[in-house]
């Protein structure tokens, strides 16, 4: 979704950096580069070495410094358009500890360390928390405070055991399948994505659509993933009209992302054998990809701003889509 997601993330990017017609050959020919590395269990170490190749596209930052300006820092990354790098100077510093900063001025070979990447891969540097650094050969990490010999010593700290980051990891990208980035649920038009929107249950509901369409849209969507024999259908429709929720609530749930149900799951559970219940929720759970993917696809052909050039909120989006969509 591009106002809950993509939105946020530009506008806090913009909070961080200043657009600026620098060169990137000419900063790095002075500048001591500091790339993002995301871990990952395949040749992780190797992946530390490449971060610091001289590529222009990837995820990094610059650190220059001179007698004139003193000390300045750069960011390079897409997220104002997406595949295409820029350069920004920073109007803040990074969030660091005082002893991470002395690492980050003072080491040649240092990084900014994301255990668990965001599913969006979209990073912005408020969320900076860790770095890493080359000594003698030797990889270290630093949390706020404390300094690692090895990557198995900083996970147990940070996250308590290798099996809890092991676990966290996968389920972490276990979700990003379901985001927009993974390419699995997207559309090949606009006029796809808006027919799905116009049919899904949950986008109905966002708009606050009757009942009675929201629910009958909500029972094909089952029908797709299990039998629905017609009293289950008959029993399901009352239980579902009881524990319908719209309004407000929802559509303020959606735009900000957080997770939000339309119907109760016993209401399912009621219904469903347990089997069956684990059916619809994987229906449910790619249904709610699509419509992530639908409504951020639309939303990029509306922009941030009307014919006028006045700022439009989430809100004003949604609206502008639902006329679209109904």
């Amino acid at each position: 979704m591009k106002s809950v997601l993509s939105i946020c993330v530009v506008a806090l990017s913009s909070l961080w950096a200043m657009s600026q017609d620098v060169s990137v050959a000419k900063i790095r020919a002075s500048a001591k580069i500091i790339p993002v590395v995301d871990y990952s269990p395949i040749c992780f170490e190797s992946a530390i070495g490449k971060a610091f190749g001289s590529g222009d596209d990837r995820n990094c930052f610059f650190l220059t410094t001179d007698q004139k300006n003193g000390t300045e820092l750069y960011w390079l990354n897409d997220y104002s358009e997406k595949g295409r790098f820029k350069l920004s100077k920073m109007s803040k510093s990074l969030p660091l500890s005082d002893s991470q900063t002395e690492i980050l001025n003072t080491v040649d070979s240092v990084f900014i360390f994301n255990p668990c990447p965001d599913i969006r891969f979209e990073f912005i540097p408020r969320d900076i928390r860790y770095i890493g650094y080359r000594d003698g050969g030797q990889t270290r990490y630093m949390s706020t405070d404390r300094t690692f010999d090895s990557l198995s010593d900083f996970i147990v700290s940070e996250f308590g055991s290798v099996a809890n980051f092991t676990s966290l990891y996968l389920e972490h990208f276990g979700n990003a399948f379901f985001s927009p980035g993974s390419g699995l649920y997207g559309f090949d038009s606009d006029r796809a994505a808006i027919d799905f929107l116009k049919h899904d249950y949950r986008f109905n509901a966002v708009c606050n659509r009757q009942a009675e369409e929201t629910i009958s849209l909500f029972i094909e969507l089952l029908k797709k993933a299990v039998i629905v024999t017609p009293a289950q259908e008959a029993r399901l429709t009352k239980l579902l009209a009881d524990s319908y929720k719209a309004g407000d609530q929802i559509t303020s749930d959606f735009l900000s992302g957080k997770s939000f149900e339309v119907f109760r799951p016993q209401t399912l559970r009621a219904v469903f054998s347990p089997d069956e219940y684990e059916l619809i929720q994987t229906a449910i759970t790619e249904n709610k990809a699509r419509l992530a993917i639908a409504y951020w696809r639309i939303s990029k052909t509306i922009g941030n701003s009307d014919a006028n050039g006045a700022y439009l909120s989430d809100r004003d989006i949604l609206k502008e889509i639902s006329k679209r969509t109904f």
